[in-house]
């Protein structure tokens, strides 16, 4: 039987944290659904198809982008 350690702690994100990961989480979603759709095998160009929608997360220039 393998044995896992954990440790617990309480932890309590910020209305900015929770909604930086809402975001997150729809770009991970938008980025399946135009994967899927165009049927986009390469990794390089699901970069570059959704590059212009993710503009308007408004998360692009401040990653440096």
């Amino acid at each position: 039987m393998q044995r896992v350690k954990a440790v617990q702690f309480k932890y309590q994100p910020t209305e900015q944290i929770i909604n930086l990961l809402k975001t997150f989480k729809d770009m991970v979603n938008e980025a399946i659904r135009i994967g899927l759709e165009r049927k986009i095998k390469s990794r390089f160009i699901l970069i570059a198809e959704v590059y212009q929608p993710f503009k308007t997360y408004g998360l692009i220039n401040s990653l440096g982008n």
